[in-house]
Formats: C-alpha cells, structure tokens, sequence
C-alpha cells in the first residue's frame, strides 16, 4: 500500500444482505510502503463460538500483535500496524453464519491524518 490508499474488504455476500459462505476462508496481508497501516471494522457479525475457535476474524501484526473476533467479541479499532506488514484473516466453518464483516484499510505517511471512515462506514453498514 502507498500513502493515502483505502482499501474496503468484506467477507462473502455482504452485498447481497445474506450470511457470509460456510466454510470461507480469505487473508488480506498489506505492506505498507512509507507509511503507517491500520485497519477499522465498522461492520461486524460474525457467529460466537468458544475462544472464536470457529468463526472468526483475525487481525495480526505479528510478532506484535494478533487476535481473534466473533460473537459479541468485536474489533474496536483502528488497529495500528507496528511493522510494515499487516494482515487480516477471515475463516467460517460448515454450520450457522451470519452477517459477517466490512473492514477499511488505510496507509497513512507520517505527519498526516487518518482518513476518517465514517461517511463510508455509513453507506457500508447500512444492511448490519
């Protein structure tokens, strides 16, 4: 990713307002090139399970950072990248789904501002 880029990610089927595709799974990995990732997840439903062990949407910064989401367990970003690669991991298993995730994903230069996603969250959760 440059400087200024914003990059949506969603899991399957968010546009067409039904439950995301049993058995999915996507990662998203960014590299940022002079500038600083993170990510916000404005946009989330995605099954509960213990210790999110079946659906779930993971965010690492590895070696720093990584952790799962599902359920009532909900990404409260933004989430800042510490190294220049960054990754999202999105996995459902073969039984209940549900509405599932939009994500943004911005690289900003230093000195400058994030991007404010709230104009765009608006328009992108309007079926959550």
């Amino acid at each position: 990713m440059n400087p200024r880029d914003v990059v949506k990610i969603q899991s399957s089927n968010v546009d067409l307002n039904i439950p995301y595709l049993p058995n999915d799974a996507c990662t998203w990995r960014f590299i940022g090139r002079e500038c600083t990732i993170s990510a916000e997840c404005p946009c989330f439903d995605v099954s509960p399970s213990f210790n999110c062990i079946e659906d779930y949407l993971k965010i690492l910064d590895l070696p720093y950072y990584h952790q799962k989401f599902c359920g009532i367990t909900k990404p409260n970003g933004p989430y800042r990248a510490s190294t220049d690669v960054f990754s999202i991991r999105f996995r459902s298993n073969g039984g209940v789904s549900a509405k599932g995730f939009v994500c943004f994903v911005q690289c900003t230069a230093p000195g400058e501002s994030e991007f404010s996603i709230a104009d765009a969250a608006l328009l992108a959760c309007s079926n959550f």
